[in-house]
């Protein structure tokens, strides 16, 4: 279970946003897109594995949120492929404003 989590954490994303903040080349955004949008499909909110633990969506979360940003200039983050995004992230959002107003902080802590 570990290394799914750590896996599911998508460090990569970061990285991959680094590395197209960094050069200004399409294909690091395109590998993005095909990563963030196969993810969010293959992961439906709150079923599955990958939503058992609160703390790795909370890293999920962060790591999403910080490559967006480095691909915000894109061109591929546009219509169709932001959308998909953006309802993925809103997704982890709901699940961690549910955990906040549970009173458990606890649980996103590292």
């Amino acid at each position: 279970m570990e290394r799914t989590w750590s896996f599911n954490q998508l460090s990569q994303f970061v990285e991959l946003g680094r590395a197209y903040w960094i050069t200004d080349s399409e294909p690091f955004a395109s590998e993005f897109v095909v990563q963030a949008v196969d993810w969010g499909e293959r992961n439906p909110p709150m079923y599955g594995i990958n939503w058992v633990n609160p703390r790795v969506v909370a890293t999920r979360t962060f790591n999403w949120m910080t490559a967006l940003l480095m691909f915000i200039g894109s061109e591929q983050m546009q219509g169709e492929n932001f959308r998909r995004i953006l309802r993925s992230l809103l997704h982890h959002g709901g699940y961690l404003a549910a955990l906040l107003t549970r009173g458990c902080r606890d649980q996103l802590a590292v």
